[in-house]
């Protein structure tokens, strides 16, 4: 499958690859928190809100909602307005991306997705030297060179 990478100016979600990655979520629960990670601040986070935007009925929306509070993804809460609500919603999410970001060492968010970004260029490289090597010598090079070495030869280059 072809993988098209662009320059993310406008039209783009830029967020944690963790919940994508999280195998105990379902891909309901999964497609629902990238969605509303990419919606505007005030958006109608609402049931209902989120019903009329999705083929989803707001009994389906609500389960994948009762999914990710269960897994600590969001804090829902009766508040005085449902912008308290909202308010307090993205503010547990960028908590909870900022612990994601801080448990692998980093600062600051940027930071996290600037070495992401380098390492998967990276790991590309990688993966297109070692492809090149397997088509010149064979596998038996690709068998005994580890990911150190292959990363190493494609930086040296």
């Amino acid at each position: 499958m072809a993988v098209f990478r662009v320059e993310r100016n406008k039209g783009y979600t830029v967020m944690s690859n963790h919940h994508l990655r999280n195998k105990e979520l379902s891909l309901k629960a999964k497609g629902l928190l990238s969605q509303t990670l990419s919606l505007p601040e005030d958006w109608d986070y609402t049931l209902k809100g989120l019903s009329l935007i999705n083929r989803e009925k707001i009994d389906a929306i609500r389960e994948a909602i009762k999914e990710l509070e269960r897994a600590g993804y969001i804090v829902r809460s009766r508040g005085a307005t449902r912008k308290d609500a909202f308010d307090k919603q993205i503010s547990n999410m960028k908590k909870r991306i900022s612990a994601i970001v801080k448990e692998y060492k980093f600062d600051f968010v940027q930071a996290f997705y600037k070495e992401l970004n380098a390492a998967e260029k990276g790991n590309r490289d990688y993966k297109a030297a070692r492809t090149e090597r397997e088509k010149i010598y064979g596998d038996k090079t690709a068998d005994s060179m580890g990911i150190r070495d292959g990363l190493r030869s494609v930086y040296k280059q």
